[in-house]
């Protein structure tokens, strides 16, 4: 056999092999719908986005109560903040509800549980990137009028020009109570109109109450959006009961665009409503406690911290950050086991975000009177739950 006729059989098989891979490259690869699915979708980066285009990053309750495991607390400081700080950094806005007074001040109120904050320790909460602040809770009044004035005090000591700080929730006159907190996002070409409310047995702290609904109502073309916080509901349930439930829906009926609700230390369920979004309960967020009162009802100390995207002046989607905050208790997922931390938030993925983020859907589609519509709008996508809420 001649070596020509060796070398025919091999250049037909190059030439038709570079022929079949021309043909694959020319054909369009088709991704399978689950992968497209997968993917999340995308909220522009902080510098990318509209004059009228806002991110708010919203976190549940924070506190760190004197004589509670001091030592710890200051030895952590703004590491407690280390996992969650990029997210805040990101958004134009960053939610905490301040679970306790910031001040010296003796305690006023006779109750099971007190608590007040060292001054200092702000500087924490204001290191990890949070600038918007519910103060409307009930331990808001634990140090008296005084314990308010502190705080309110310190807010406005902290606040700048450079670094604007915003709140709402408490008052130094009661006449001032139903008014709301109007302001301009930093950078932005957006109003916002802020309500925080909440028991405190202090009547410099609003409640949610007709006279909340009504103030919405009357405000809520005083901006672009309005964002309403409310501390109430029962502690260690993950899912709240249908009054709670209808009262949120009706501050969304008054006018407001993003309910923050908090209070339970335990996520509840996610609801879009008409145009507006309901967090029913964020959880606990850094809270200075190793309590196990959570194992009476069964709950978890979970927690989630949303990323909400204002496009165009409405609430446009939100990306859902699962988080766990148990200080005292791994979480253990088949053989995989997730130690705790020390009043730092910590951002879940793999096994721990796909069963957060799964109890997290179950408790929302639970919500007494859910619609349809919010039923299919919660979906997890990863290490994410995603939800649109103004179509696809």
């Amino acid at each position: 056999m001649s070596v020509s006729s060796l070398r025919a059989p091999r250049r037909l098989f190059l030439v038709f092999g570079a022929a079949l891979l021309s043909a694959l490259i020319a054909v369009p690869v088709l991704v399978p719908s689950d992968a497209v699915a997968a993917e999340k979708p995308r909220i522009p980066k902080k510098n990318q986005r509209g004059k009228r285009d806002f991110v708010l990053v919203a976190g549940g309750d924070v506190a760190y109560p004197r004589g509670w495991m001091d030592r710890l607390v200051d030895r952590m400081g703004p590491k407690m903040y280390d996992q969650v700080r990029k997210f805040a950094k990101d958004a134009d806005l960053a939610f905490l509800n301040l679970e306790s007074p910031y001040t010296d001040a003796e305690f006023k109120l006779k109750k099971e549980w007190q608590i007040a904050t060292a001054p200092g320790r702000l500087d924490y909460v204001l290191e990890g990137g949070f600038n918007l602040f519910s103060l409307a809770n009930n331990h808001m009044g634990d140090a008296g009028d005084q314990g308010i004035f502190d705080t309110l005090d310190l807010l406005e000591k902290k606040n700048s020009r450079a670094n604007p700080l915003f709140w709402g929730g408490a008052v130094r006159n009661a006449k001032d109570l139903w008014k709301p907190e109007i302001f301009e996002v930093p950078g932005k070409d957006l109003k916002v109109v802020f309500f925080a409310f909440g028991y405190a047995k202090n009547p410099l702290v609003p409640t949610p109450s007709p006279s909340a609904l009504e103030a919405v109502a009357r405000h809520k073309k005083s901006g672009d959006i309005v964002i309403v916080s409310v501390h109430a509901g029962t502690e260690y349930k993950h899912v709240p009961d249908k009054a709670k439930t209808e009262l949120y829906r009706r501050f969304i009926d008054a006018g407001a665009d993003i309910l923050l609700g908090h209070h339970p230390h335990v996520p509840q369920g996610v609801e879009v409503y008409k145009d507006g979004i309901i967090f029913h309960s964020l959880g606990n967020f850094s809270f200075a406690s190793k309590t196990k009162r959570h194992h009476k009802t069964g709950a978890k100390l979970y927690s989630i911290l949303p990323r909400i995207y204002v496009k165009d002046g409405k609430v446009d989607k939100v990306e859902i950050i699962p988080l766990y905050v148990n200080n005292g208790e791994p979480l253990k997922v088949g053989s995989e086991v997730l130690r705790p931390t020390d009043f730092q938030p910590q951002v879940v993925t793999g096994v721990f975000a796909d069963t957060i983020l799964g109890e997290l859907k179950e408790w929302t589609l639970a919500l007494p009177g859910i619609s349809d519509r919010a039923k299919n709008a919660f979906e997890i996508k990863g290490d994410r739950a995603v939800i649109r809420v103004r179509g696809k």
